[in-house]
Protein backbone atom coordinates (compact mmCIF):
# COMPACT_ATOMS: atom_id res chain seq x y z
CA UNK A 1 0.00 0.00 0.00
CA UNK A 2 1.43 3.51 -0.77
CA UNK A 3 1.47 5.74 1.65
CA UNK A 4 2.27 9.79 1.88
CA UNK A 5 4.20 11.81 4.24
CA UNK A 6 1.65 13.60 6.69
CA UNK A 7 0.62 16.27 6.26
CA UNK A 8 2.72 19.82 7.57
CA UNK A 9 0.76 21.81 9.45
CA UNK A 10 0.21 25.99 8.95
CA UNK A 11 1.22 29.05 10.48
CA UNK A 12 3.60 27.31 12.93
CA UNK A 13 0.07 25.46 14.88
CA UNK A 14 1.26 22.41 16.51
CA UNK A 15 0.11 18.74 16.80
CA UNK A 16 -1.03 20.11 20.33
CA UNK A 17 -2.67 22.70 19.23
CA UNK A 18 -4.84 21.14 16.57
CA UNK A 19 -5.69 18.14 18.96
CA UNK A 20 -6.63 20.74 21.70
CA UNK A 21 -8.77 21.80 19.66
CA UNK A 22 -10.56 18.99 19.09
CA UNK A 23 -10.86 18.08 22.67
CA UNK A 24 -12.72 21.52 23.03
CA UNK A 25 -15.17 20.54 20.43
CA UNK A 26 -15.78 16.87 22.07
CA UNK A 27 -16.38 18.21 25.41
CA UNK A 28 -18.68 20.77 23.45
CA UNK A 29 -20.96 18.36 21.83
CA UNK A 30 -20.94 16.34 24.88
CA UNK A 31 -22.79 19.67 26.84
CA UNK A 32 -24.84 20.59 23.51
CA UNK A 33 -28.45 21.25 23.98
CA UNK A 34 -30.09 18.49 22.19
CA UNK A 35 -32.23 21.58 19.63
CA UNK A 36 -31.46 22.86 16.08
CA UNK A 37 -29.79 26.29 16.88
CA UNK A 38 -27.54 24.98 19.22
CA UNK A 39 -26.08 22.06 16.82
CA UNK A 40 -25.66 24.45 14.24
CA UNK A 41 -23.80 26.53 16.51
CA UNK A 42 -21.52 23.87 17.20
CA UNK A 43 -21.11 22.51 13.25
CA UNK A 44 -19.97 25.93 12.46
CA UNK A 45 -18.00 26.59 15.49
CA UNK A 46 -15.86 24.47 17.67
CA UNK A 47 -16.52 21.66 15.01
CA UNK A 48 -15.56 23.65 12.54
CA UNK A 49 -12.75 24.89 13.58
CA UNK A 50 -11.44 21.60 14.87
CA UNK A 51 -11.57 20.07 11.67
CA UNK A 52 -10.29 22.93 9.59
CA UNK A 53 -6.21 21.55 9.63
CA UNK A 54 -6.54 18.92 6.39
CA UNK A 55 -5.61 19.68 2.63
CA UNK A 56 -6.94 22.69 1.02
CA UNK A 57 -9.85 20.50 -0.44
CA UNK A 58 -10.81 18.76 1.92
CA UNK A 59 -10.77 21.17 4.84
CA UNK A 60 -14.33 21.12 6.44
CA UNK A 61 -16.61 23.74 5.45
CA UNK A 62 -19.30 25.02 8.14
CA UNK A 63 -21.71 22.29 7.69
CA UNK A 64 -25.43 22.65 7.85
CA UNK A 65 -27.67 20.52 10.95
CA UNK A 66 -28.30 17.07 9.96
CA UNK A 67 -31.68 16.76 8.53
CA UNK A 68 -33.77 13.89 8.87
CA UNK A 69 -36.98 13.37 6.53
CA UNK A 70 -39.39 15.27 8.25
CA UNK A 71 -37.62 16.99 10.14
CA UNK A 72 -38.80 18.06 13.83
CA UNK A 73 -37.73 19.19 16.89
CA UNK A 74 -38.21 15.52 18.47
CA UNK A 75 -36.34 14.34 15.76
CA UNK A 76 -32.92 16.91 16.21
CA UNK A 77 -33.30 16.16 19.78
CA UNK A 78 -33.55 12.54 19.74
CA UNK A 79 -30.33 12.62 17.34
CA UNK A 80 -28.15 14.78 19.58
CA UNK A 81 -29.18 12.92 22.43
CA UNK A 82 -28.47 9.16 21.08
CA UNK A 83 -25.16 10.65 19.46
CA UNK A 84 -24.12 11.76 22.67
CA UNK A 85 -24.89 8.89 24.18
CA UNK A 86 -23.02 6.89 21.69
CA UNK A 87 -19.65 9.27 22.54
CA UNK A 88 -19.83 9.12 25.70
CA UNK A 89 -19.60 5.38 25.99
CA UNK A 90 -16.44 5.76 23.26
CA UNK A 91 -15.27 8.00 26.22
CA UNK A 92 -15.77 5.80 29.24
CA UNK A 93 -14.02 2.93 27.11
CA UNK A 94 -11.43 4.61 26.47
CA UNK A 95 -10.26 5.57 30.01
CA UNK A 96 -9.80 1.83 30.26
CA UNK A 97 -7.08 1.23 27.15
CA UNK A 98 -7.44 0.81 23.26
CA UNK A 99 -8.77 -2.64 22.81
CA UNK A 100 -12.27 -1.19 24.68
CA UNK A 101 -12.62 1.94 22.58
CA UNK A 102 -11.83 0.45 19.10
CA UNK A 103 -14.78 -1.95 19.57
CA UNK A 104 -17.59 1.31 19.92
CA UNK A 105 -15.84 3.19 16.90
CA UNK A 106 -17.19 2.64 13.71
CA UNK A 107 -15.35 0.97 11.15
CA UNK A 108 -14.28 4.24 9.25
CA UNK A 109 -13.12 7.21 11.18
CA UNK A 110 -11.86 10.03 9.39
CA UNK A 111 -8.69 11.25 10.60
CA UNK A 112 -5.55 12.14 8.84
CA UNK A 113 -1.72 12.12 10.49
CA UNK A 114 0.27 15.56 10.74
CA UNK A 115 3.27 16.83 12.02
CA UNK A 116 4.53 20.27 12.84
CA UNK A 117 7.50 22.81 12.05
CA UNK A 118 8.41 21.56 15.82
CA UNK A 119 8.91 17.87 15.60
CA UNK A 120 5.48 16.75 16.42
CA UNK A 121 3.37 14.15 15.53
CA UNK A 122 -0.29 13.38 15.63
CA UNK A 123 -3.61 13.24 13.69
CA UNK A 124 -6.43 15.63 13.14
CA UNK A 125 -10.39 14.77 12.13
CA UNK A 126 -11.67 15.73 8.77
CA UNK A 127 -15.10 16.58 8.33
CA UNK A 128 -16.73 15.05 5.29
CA UNK A 129 -20.52 14.89 3.73
CA UNK A 130 -23.07 12.77 4.71
CA UNK A 131 -21.12 11.55 8.04
CA UNK A 132 -23.45 10.32 10.92
CA UNK A 133 -23.17 13.22 13.75
CA UNK A 134 -21.97 10.29 16.29
CA UNK A 135 -19.61 9.47 13.74
CA UNK A 136 -18.23 13.33 13.27
CA UNK A 137 -17.94 13.86 17.55
CA UNK A 138 -16.09 10.18 17.47
CA UNK A 139 -13.13 11.60 14.21
CA UNK A 140 -12.33 14.25 17.02
CA UNK A 141 -12.33 11.43 20.19
CA UNK A 142 -10.03 8.81 18.05
CA UNK A 143 -7.88 12.35 16.59
CA UNK A 144 -7.40 13.65 20.34
CA UNK A 145 -6.87 9.84 21.46
CA UNK A 146 -4.09 9.09 19.11
CA UNK A 147 -2.22 12.01 19.53
CA UNK A 148 -2.82 12.24 23.34
CA UNK A 149 -3.36 8.59 24.54
CA UNK A 150 -1.88 8.59 28.25
CA UNK A 151 -4.22 11.85 29.00
CA UNK A 152 -7.05 9.57 28.42
CA UNK A 153 -5.60 7.20 31.70
CA UNK A 154 -3.42 9.68 33.49
CA UNK A 155 -5.87 12.71 33.32
CA UNK A 156 -9.21 10.36 32.87
CA UNK A 157 -10.82 11.84 35.86
CA UNK A 158 -10.70 15.55 35.36
CA UNK A 159 -10.08 15.76 31.71
CA UNK A 160 -13.90 14.30 31.05
CA UNK A 161 -15.82 15.02 34.14
CA UNK A 162 -18.31 16.83 31.99
CA UNK A 163 -22.00 16.87 33.26
CA UNK A 164 -25.37 15.88 30.52
CA UNK A 165 -26.81 18.67 29.21
CA UNK A 166 -29.95 20.42 30.98
CA UNK A 167 -32.55 19.33 28.61
CA UNK A 168 -34.31 15.80 29.28
CA UNK A 169 -33.39 13.56 27.93
CA UNK A 170 -16.47 4.55 11.11
CA UNK A 171 -11.25 2.10 10.73
CA UNK A 172 -9.37 5.38 10.62
CA UNK A 173 -9.43 6.57 6.87
CA UNK A 174 -6.61 8.37 5.98
CA UNK A 175 -6.53 10.70 3.42
CA UNK A 176 -3.60 9.50 1.25
CA UNK A 177 -6.28 6.83 0.75
CA UNK A 178 -4.54 4.53 3.06
CA UNK A 179 -6.81 3.05 5.71
CA UNK A 180 -5.42 1.62 9.34
CA UNK A 181 -7.76 -0.48 11.35
CA UNK A 182 -7.39 0.70 15.20
CA UNK A 183 -8.50 -2.95 15.79
CA UNK A 184 -5.22 -4.05 14.81
CA UNK A 185 -3.57 -1.91 17.55
CA UNK A 186 -2.77 -3.29 20.59
CA UNK A 187 -1.67 -2.42 23.98
CA UNK A 188 0.32 -0.67 26.07
CA UNK A 189 -1.46 2.79 25.19
CA UNK A 190 1.61 4.48 24.83
CA UNK A 191 2.13 2.20 21.52
CA UNK A 192 -0.91 2.12 20.07
CA UNK A 193 0.20 5.56 18.87
CA UNK A 194 3.35 4.74 18.30
CA UNK A 195 1.88 1.89 15.86
CA UNK A 196 -0.01 3.61 14.02
CA UNK A 197 2.24 6.16 13.13
CA UNK A 198 4.61 3.84 12.12
CA UNK A 199 1.57 2.44 9.59
CA UNK A 200 0.97 5.74 7.35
Amino acid sequence: MLRRPSLALRDHVTVHDAADTARVALRAFLTLEPDKHALAEWLGGPYHVATSFGPRHMRSQPSSPPTPHHTTPMNIHDLVSMSQDVVRAAVDASRLGVDELVELLPELVKVIPVHDAFGGHGFVALDEPRMRLADRALCLLAADYLTHPDDFVANADTLWAIPRPSSPVSCIDIASGAAVSLRRIVRPISAARARVLRRL
